[in-house]
């Protein structure tokens, strides 16, 4: 009964005073909107929001180097021959087809593009631009056996590094081996 008294007893620079000592302690209560007493001559204990300013500095990277070495010796790379040519394409069993840069498609004699009548979206489903589309034998040396792989599959073309896509990886024994032994059954 006695802090019920001492609540209306509070005049209005005292209940601003408690507001901001409770702010402090709360971290619920500091994101709140404290723009009277900014303006108030009488409070002097209350930090006006420091504006964010843009900075046209470079911004260092040293943390993004560490992960992207790291991620860099996670990737796998194989060695695929399209056309004559030995190739390197980074294995993305989570892309459904297989791109190859405009560079490489250049490298293997620009074999006669479609156009893609279907939309190619990125995981996040941005369109993604592709030049077109071909279809074409490949080799693949299994490291493991050192045998060589052949398979057939259609290739898009765009401005992206080589990616192997699921069509092509479906194709490869190490690929069939590993669904058997870990398919899920429903």
């Amino acid at each position: 009964m006695d802090e019920d008294a001492q609540l209306k007893e509070l005049d209005y620079t005292a209940l601003k005073t408690l507001q901001f000592v409770v702010g402090l302690q709360d971290p619920s209560l500091r994101e709140m909107d404290n723009t009277d007493m900014e303006e108030s001559h009488e409070i002097h204990a209350v930090q006006k929001k420091k504006v964010k300013r843009r900075s046209y500095r470079r911004k260092k990277s040293q943390c993004k180097k560490v992960v992207t070495f790291a991620a860099e010796n996670a990737r796998t790379y194989l060695d695929v021959t399209i056309r004559g040519r030995s190739l390197r394409f980074q294995l993305d069993t989570g892309a459904d087809i297989t791109l190859i840069s405009r560079r490489t498609w250049k490298k293997i004699g620009r074999p006669t593009l479609e156009t893609c009548i279907m939309p190619v979206k990125t995981a996040d489903g941005t369109p993604m631009k592709i030049d077109g589309r071909f279809s074409t034998d490949f080799s693949i040396r299994d490291h493991a056996t050192s045998k060589i792989i052949q398979g057939n599959g259609t290739c898009y073309v765009a401005e992206s590094t080589n990616l192997l896509g699921l069509e092509w990886s479906i194709q490869l024994p190490a690929y069939k081996e590993l669904k058997e032994k870990y398919t899920v059954v429903w």
